[in-house]
């Protein structure tokens, strides 16, 4: 019987090298088709990411009182304005006075990831060149919270040029000493701004290149949106 046990026991030391090698097989084959699996995955989620991403504009939607002028395709501008510091002659018809091709501000967001407005335009002209007191301007993002569902935060650059437009050509100057309280930015803290523009000159409102943003999505939400939309006021107000 002592035989019998000792040999029992040696075929069980013979057993278990085996079966551990067995398991260890299996999960040296479940670790590759976990890996594999991993890298699909990953595959698919670089390529989610590479496609989750859109394009924008900002426009103005309208605005008040008749001394602003919106710019965009079919917009009127004061007869002596021929062009504008990012739109060109070109893109206005001189006899009608009427906007063909605006230079608009512009960026390329992608989803979960930082950025900055990568193309300068024109948002508005505002007409004080015959006025007496000048004006009180009041700038609002008018979409702000659609903005906000796609935007964690972001900062757009204002700059403001005048221009006095004499003998049929306008010659703009950058951040001019007729601008009180010139602004910088328009944020998504407040979506607003104020500023005063003196009298005798006219006024082009742009967005330059710059600032920053962080895009959290693309537009996923019914009322979200990447591209802001813009309603300026005009108070005559003197300094």
């Amino acid at each position: 019987m002592s035989t019998h046990l000792v040999h029992g026991a040696a075929e069980g030391r013979e057993a278990a090298p085996r079966d551990t090698q067995r398991r260890t097989t299996r999960r040296r084959r479940l670790l590759l088709v976990g890996g594999a699996g991993l890298c699909v995955l990953l595959a698919m989620a670089v390529t989610a990411q590479a496609t989750n991403s859109g394009t924008t504009s900002a426009t103005v939607e309208s605005a008040s009182p008749s001394v602003v002028y919106p710019v965009g395709p079919g917009g009127s501008l004061p007869s002596a304005v021929n062009a504008l510091e990012f739109t060109p002659a070109s893109g206005i018809d001189q006899s009608a006075h009427v906007v063909t091709a605006a230079v608009t501000p512009s960026w390329g967001p992608s989803a979960g990831s930082a950025g900055s407005v990568t193309g300068a335009g024109d948002l508005a002209i505002i007409d004080e060149a015959s006025t007496t007191y000048g004006a009180t301007v009041n700038m609002f993002i008018v979409n702000l919270a659609g903005m906000q569902e796609d935007y964690s935060s972001f900062l757009l650059p204002i700059k403001i040029y005048a221009s006095p437009c004499t003998g049929g050509a306008c010659t703009w100057t950058a951040v001019p000493s007729s601008i009180t309280n010139a602004p910088t930015y328009i944020t998504s803290a407040s979506g607003f701004i104020t500023f005063h523009v003196a009298s005798g000159m006219f006024y082009d409102v742009t967005i330059s290149t710059g600032g920053s943003y962080y895009c959290t999505a693309t537009s996923t939400g019914a009322s979200a949106t990447l591209s802001p939309t813009f309603y300026f006021t005009a108070q005559a107000t003197p300094l």
